[in-house]
C-alpha cells in the first residue's frame, strides 16, 4: 500500500490533469505538494514523479509546450528538493536533467515502441521489482504520464 492510491490520490490526478492542459501553476503546486510525501529512502510522491517527468519526457515530440512544462517541472523538482530525503533528492535531481534508471527506460522503450507483450511484460516486472513500493510508484508515474499526453498529437497539428 503507498500514498499514492491512498492519500495522495486526489493529488496524483489532479497532477495528471494539470500536464494534460498544459497548466504550469497547476502542475508546479501538485508536485510541490508530492515531494517528500511518504516513508522510506525514497517517498512514495518522489518516486511517482520520477515516472511521471520520465513518461513525459518520452511523449514531448518536439512539441514547445510539452518542452516548456518538462522544464518548469524540473525547476519546481529542483527548488522542492530540500523537503525530501538526500536519496530521493538526488534521483529526483538526476530525473529532472533527464537521467533515468535502466528499469525505467526500459518499461518506457518497450510501452512506446514494442509489439510484443511478453517483452512488455518482462520490462514491466523489472521496473516493479525496484524497492519494496518504489518501482510500483514509479510505474504509476508514468502511467499518469501516458494518460496526460497519450495520443499524442502530431507535429503538423500542433505546429
Amino acid at each position: 500500500s503507498s500514498v499514492i492510491d491512498g492519500a495522495a490520490c486526489g493529488v496524483v490526478a489532479a497532477l495528471c490533469d494539470a500536464c494534460r492542459d498544459l497548466d504550469h501553476m497547476r502542475v508546479v503546486r501538485h508536485v510541490d505538494r508530492l515531494v517528500g510525501w511518504g516513508e522510506g529512502l525514497t517517498p512514495a510522491g518522489d518516486d511517482f514523479l520520477i515516472g511521471l517527468i520520465a513518461g513525459l519526457d518520452a511523449l514531448v515530440q518536439g512539441q514547445q509546450r510539452r518542452h516548456e512544462l518538462l522544464g518548469v517541472i524540473s525547476q519546481a523538482l529542483g527548488r522542492a528538493s530540500q523537503r525530501t530525503t538526500p536519496i530521493a533528492a538526488h534521483y529526483l535531481q538526476l530525473a529532472a536533467h533527464g537521467h533515468h534508471a535502466q528499469p525505467l527506460v526500459g518499461l518506457l522503450d518497450a510501452l512506446l515502441c514494442e509489439d510484443q507483450a511478453a517483452l512488455v511484460e518482462a520490462a514491466l516486472r523489472q521496473a516493479l521489482a525496484i524497492g519494496a513500493t518504489s518501482g510500483a510508484d514509479t510505474v504509476c508515474g508514468v502511467s499518469s504520464a501516458l494518460q496526460a499526453w497519450l495520443p499524442a498529437p502530431s507535429i503538423e497539428k500542433a505546429a
